[in-house]
């Protein structure tokens, strides 16, 4: 069923095949892993709904994985540039997260392939796949450009100086911990637990599950 969406969509022209490297909200500029735009395919289903609805806040990128029965909704967050350019203290680091607002994403996200899976030219066999698109496993993909906190210590000294390291580290490690504690309480019917994976962890991320 989802290989046939994945055609039914190309060919409708909901998705459009790009490197998760070549979106415009990406922040991990290095990744090559196929992946469909979402924004795009967000701002396609409000022209079909003739702009009666706001464009969706959908997930940045949409991973299906007919193979393993599985989608995955990809966002993209940023924040060397935050930590680099901003006054970066535990409630400012709240507040931008507060500002992603996960779960609008996801539910946005969920509709929006809702909608697409309820067009009447999309048929499996003959039915509706709405049901059996509900039973494969959905998961919400975090991807960060922070990595661990004793990798990438060159960047830091370009704006820190002394103990440096040591405060990068500190703060490194205060955004991943508050980005995981904010995705606790998102519980929503068939999605996974959300997964928080780095820039230079994706695209292995993804070739494993090819190969397994």
């Amino acid at each position: 069923m989802l290989q046939e969406l994945l055609v039914f969509g190309i060919k409708k022209g909901f998705f459009e095949i790009k490197n998760l490297g070549q979106l415009n909200s990406s922040c991990c500029s290095q990744s090559i892993l196929e992946v469909i735009d979402y924004d795009e395919t967000a701002k396609k289903i409000k022209r079909e709904l003739n702009n009666k609805i706001r464009t969706p806040k959908s997930a940045d990128a949409l991973k299906i994985i007919p193979k393993h029965n599985r989608v995955d909704f990809i966002e993209l967050k940023g924040f060397e540039k935050f930590i680099k350019y901003q006054d970066v203290t535990n409630d400012s680091i709240e507040s931008q997260i507060k500002d992603f607002n996960l779960r609008e994403k996801i539910e946005s996200s969920s509709f929006i392939l809702d909608y697409i899976i309820r067009c009447e030219e999309f048929t499996v066999n003959g039915k509706s796949a709405l049901d059996e698109y509900r039973n494969k496993s959905k998961n919400f993909i975090i991807t960060t450009d922070i990595e661990s906190p004793l990798e990438n210590r060159l960047f830091l000294y370009d704006y820190l100086a002394g103990d440096g390291s040591e405060k990068m580290d500190t703060i490194k490690q205060t955004i991943m911990e508050k980005l995981i504690q904010s995705t606790n309480n998102i519980s929503l019917n068939g999605l996974n637990r959300p997964v928080i994976l780095s820039c230079n962890e994706i695209d292995g991320y993804y070739a494993s599950l090819e190969q397994s």
